[in-house]
């Protein structure tokens, strides 16, 4: 064995002891119940381990093909399969939203219409939000705009329909904010593709990429885990739509988006 190939042997070797350590030691002060890390170097698979419990309450073992709730990961997915359609011609970055989705026609406060790009929709510029990020009752709220996490029977085509319905935040392209702008680029690639999301999701990225078990549901759900929250003393299982708070150390900062003539973002002391 050549020196270089034995030092990479070495390092692989102290990793997989440090990273068994630290995850015996977060199962055994009950921070998490069961995990599933891989790591790859240089592009091939250095590290490899399932621990701990798939389910609590059945002592069932967590294995690797465990399957998991992704949430905003399928952000980046969809994200892929619309460069996708980019790189061969079928959408253009720069195209106007309505143009795709003639329904889709929010407004500012003021009532004016402004063109929204899929670009804004991809970089969380185009002026929508989220539920959870609005305080008391807000218009997502009084909407009954799902979350994503929740129980909803609205498809996309009635998704849209609501998020029209509701003021932009700002001025596309004049902030930035978490948002619901990737489902809207959800419909656009439906109507893309003449597929529904799902399929076209499997036929742009899952499919090629062998990610058999990846989907907008669960088809084996006997490898789907149980999902737990934080709680003390060890974390508790999450049901029905369940919420778990955020939770930051004190004098920490959060960050909350700035008028449009200001910078995006500005931090405050958390509460």
């Amino acid at each position: 064995m050549d020196a270089t190939r034995q030092g990479r042997s070495k390092r692989r070797t102290r990793l997989k002891a440090e990273l068994d350590r630290v995850i015996a030691e977060a199962l055994d002060e009950q921070r998490i119940v069961g995990t599933v890390v891989e790591i790859l170097i240089d592009g091939e698979p250095g590290y490899r381990h399932a621990a701990g419990l798939a389910e609590r309450e059945a002592d069932r073992p967590m294995t690797e093909d465990s399957i998991f709730l992704l949430s905003s990961v399928a952000k980046p997915i969809v994200t892929v399969a619309a460069l996708n359609l980019a790189q061969s011609g079928t959408i253009g970055l720069d195209d106007i939203v309505s143009e795709w989705l003639p329904a889709f026609r929010p407004q500012l406060p003021d009532g004016s219409e402004p063109r929204i790009t899929l670009r804004q929709l991809l970089t969380h510029s185009a002026g929508l939000s989220y539920v959870f990020m609005e305080r008391g009752d807000g218009p997502y709220r009084r909407h009954a705009i799902s979350s994503g996490l929740d129980d909803t029977d609205d498809d996309l085509t009635a998704l849209i329909g609501k998020l029209t319905a509701i003021p932009l935040s700002y001025p596309p392209g004049h902030g930035w904010g978490y948002s619901m702008s990737l489902d809207v680029l959800g419909a656009v690639i439906e109507e893309a593709t003449g597929s529904k999301l799902p399929e076209a999701i499997a036929t742009l990225v899952t499919r090629p990429m062998g990610m058999n078990d990846t989907a907008f549901s669960v088809t084996d759900k006997r490898k789907l885990v149980v999902h737990y929250g934080d709680a003390s003393p060890r974390p508790r299982r999450l049901v029905g739509d369940d919420a778990v708070p955020f939770s930051r150390p004190a004098g920490s900062s959060i960050l909350e988006p700035f008028p449009p003539e200001e910078p995006a973002w500005q931090a405050r002391p958390a509460t």
